[in-house]
């Protein structure tokens, strides 16, 4: 059941916790943040690495935090099934304090390679620990923005470390970096796990207290039983429904599984062939061979506050019942707009043109695409792989299309690098819109005209049975 007209006071605790686990996902983006305004420093002749690293390298440097992402996930996975999203989360931030401690004393390629492992390792940890326990502290339907918290503080993220690293010196910008992780785990270590874990480990009076500090309200109070009436009920019905369940190789192999994996895994290499990673990689470089109205470094910091704006602003505005199967094909199309656009104004300039008139370009044309994707490309994957597959599979598809994106940014980094050296960047950007009208094509075919149960799964289902004071399965348990 809603509470109504919550006071401060009542939502306080929810709203900081919420803004407390949410620092671990600014983590995973000062991270991806890190390496654009950075690669200016290094390719320097004063670079602190001693000499500048060659091409090849800089690459190596950019995927190996694909690889930390793709070898972690399954860990992660494993750790909030078996320890819980507080756990969880505090795993996260250890890997991000080790790749900022690697960087601070970095003076060679090889310990920058092993830096962004660790620094991948942490951020797909955040990317699934993250918007699961915003979800689980949702204890009211008027919290269902809270998980919308994990992509804004990324993109936050982000924009701190493309405005950092412009202005500071490389080891500077390590040290104003690094506090977020250890403040993190400080703080968060003296949190309550989520109520959700703690019901499915039949630890209920933990579970209790920790929706009675969630919402700021006394142990008998309705609201409080029937939160904990609706978490046992959904237990029962999980646990229920494993009962039931066929053998998991049956469910995999079956007609409707396979379809769904053949659609989702099309969906993600699509999501990630547009070549976004490859772009908050290298805005910085990318802006400095196609030039603009501004510095490269203020190009990419203003690309990176229409990220994070309009992340803001699609939070808060758009209705999450809203169509997404038409917003994603959409915004595959504007962003093949913005890359074809991008591509075709560094070939003109690369071939002599004067483009001094339409120096707006470059700046439009990605800060198009990254608003694209942080407003729809970027989660609404996900809703689809809650919309496909049954309830049973969805964890393990979630973890597999997860190490399948961190598989396809891998292979775009490397890709970009061998292709702009050989045929030009234009090339590429080309090949990224291509990508990306294909997507909406796709989408447009495959993708059902229906809803998600994305939302459904967030919200907790109060009953409407449960009767004016009745706490009887607290008493039960108590």
């Amino acid at each position: 059941m809603e509470m109504e007209h919550e006071s401060v006071e009542c939502v306080r605790n929810r709203y900081f916790t919420a803004l407390l686990v949410s620092l671990i996902s600014f983590c995973c983006g000062t991270t991806i943040g890190w390496l654009s305004p950075v690669l200016l420093i290094l390719e320097k002749e004063s670079s602190p690495l001693g000499e500048k690293p060659s091409q090849h390298e800089i690459s190596i440097i950019a995927s190996s935090f694909c690889i930390g992402a793709l070898i972690f996930t399954p860990a992660y996975s494993y750790i909030i099934d078996r320890f819980g999203s507080k756990v969880s989360a505090l795993a996260c931030a250890v890997p991000f304090m080790i790749s900022w401690i690697i960087l601070t004393g970095a003076r060679s390629s090889e310990a920058l390679m092993l830096a962004r492992a660790f620094a991948g390792a942490g951020s797909t940890g955040a990317i699934v620990v993250a918007p699961k326990y915003l979800a689980d502290i949702s204890i009211n339907p008027k919290d269902t923005k809270l998980p919308y918290l994990a992509l804004i503080a990324q993109n936050a993220g982000i924009l701190s470390a493309f405005v950092v690293g412009s202005f500071f010196e490389y080891t500077t910008v390590v040290w104003c970096l690094i506090p977020a992780p250890v403040l993190f785990f400080i703080i968060f270590i003296w949190m309550p796990d989520s109520p959700v874990y703690l019901v499915e480990k039949k630890q209920y009076k933990e579970a209790i207290k920790t929706i009675t500090w969630l919402a700021s309200l006394p142990s008998n109070n309705r609201f409080v039983s029937e939160n904990l009436n609706a978490l046992i009920r959904d237990q029962m019905q999980k646990q229920q429904n494993r009962q039931q369940n066929k053998c998991l190789i049956e469910l995999l192999l079956s007609w409707n599984a396979l379809k769904s994996f053949a659609i989702c895994l099309t969906l993600f290499s699509i999501q990630n062939f547009i070549g976004v990673f490859a772009i908050l990689c290298y805005a910085t470089d990318m802006f400095t061979e196609t030039g603009g109205m501004f510095a490269p470094t203020t190009m990419a910091i203003i690309i990176a506050i229409q990220q994070f704006t309009s992340a803001c602003i699609s939070t808060f505005l758009m209705k999450s019942t809203s169509n997404i199967k038409v917003r994603l094909m959409v915004a595959f199309f504007i962003s093949s707009i913005g890359l074809f656009s991008f591509g075709t104004f560094s070939y003109l300039k690369k071939n002599g043109y004067d483009m001094s008139s339409y120096n707006l370009i470059p700046i439009l044309s990605l800060g198009i695409v990254l608003v694209m994707f942080s407003t729809n490309i970027a989660g609404i994957p996900f809703r689809i792989i809650q919309q496909e597959f049954s309830p049973q599979l969805r964890k393990l598809a979630h973890t597999l299309m997860i190490m399948w994106m961190w598989t396809v940014a891998f292979v775009v980094v490397q890709l970009y690098f061998i292709v702009k050296n050989c045929f030009g960047m234009h090339i590429m950007f080309w090949v990224f819109g291509t990508v990306a009208v294909f997507g909406a094509i796709f989408v447009l075919i495959f993708i059902p005209n229906k809803e998600p149960t994305a939302v459904e799964n967030i919200l907790m289902h109060y009953p409407s049975d449960v009767k004016e004071g009745d706490k009887s399965t607290i008493d039960t348990l108590l």
